[in-house]
């Protein structure tokens, strides 16, 4: 297997991390996804209204909505940016909560109440009631500042339900710190796809597509077929 050292290198690394279990579940599931081209995440749902306390910026920094298109100029010096994907975002009418320090770009969270990219393939559809966060980034120099927090604290403002997805051996986003009962997301089941030929053939749990989230091809419009009974 390529790059078999630093594969093992890896796993020794999670193992004194996250421990034995999670190590093993990391290693077998990443030699799954590279054997046989399956991708699996778990879907999870968040509160919509917002808590109760103020959320302030460390000093010098500071949160705000912007139109995608107004981030154009950071593209030369953000490769997490590019003109087609701000193009289809403020075309799409996608929100997009960026940081700020002294005026310079160092942070954002996209979202989209309707569609959004997952893979050249394939894009989410966001079910009504919903919002998905589909690109977040934060500046290497701008890190530990609780940045990304106050960006979520400002998507509570917007009143809309959070649904995203996280690889399922993805340990760093999905062992959070602390959250108070009101505040934690919900597991509701998994999604993913396979790769088979050059494509990539999309499938999701019952209890996320009871939920509505699935995934469809770039082009398509896709048709529930789920229903409770």
């Amino acid at each position: 297997m390529e790059g078999d050292s630093s594969y093992l290198g890896g796993f020794k690394a999670r193992v004194d991390q996250f421990g034995l279990k999670r190590a093993v579940f990391w290693y077998l599931t990443t030699l799954i996804e590279r054997t046989f081209k399956v991708h699996v995440h778990y879907v999870f749902v968040t509160q919509s209204i917002p808590d109760r306390q103020d959320f302030f910026p460390p000093e010098g920094y500071e949160h705000r909505a912007v139109a995608p298109i107004d981030l154009l100029p950071y593209v030369p010096v953000c490769d997490e940016l590019s003109e087609e994907m701000l193009r289809e975002s403020e075309a799409n009418k996608d929100t997009c909560l960026a940081s700020f320090y002294q005026n310079e770009l160092v942070g954002f969270d996209f979202s989209s109440t309707s569609r959004a990219p997952v893979t050249d393939q394939l894009d989410f559809v966001v079910p009504s009631g919903f919002r998905y966060g589909y690109k977040g980034w934060t500046h290497p120099d701008h890190r530990r500042k609780k940045l990304s927090q106050g960006r979520i604290e400002l998507h509570k403002t917007l009143r809309t339900a959070a649904m995203f997805y996280i690889k399922i051996n993805n340990y760093p986003s999905l062992l959070r710190p602390y959250r108070y009962p009101g505040a934690r997301r919900m597991h509701t089941g998994y999604v993913g796809w396979i790769e088979f030929r050059e494509r990539q053939i999309p499938f999701a749990s019952r209890r996320a597509k009871w939920v509505g989230c699935e995934f469809a091809p770039k082009g398509e419009t896709l048709k529930r077929r789920y229903t409770e009974t």
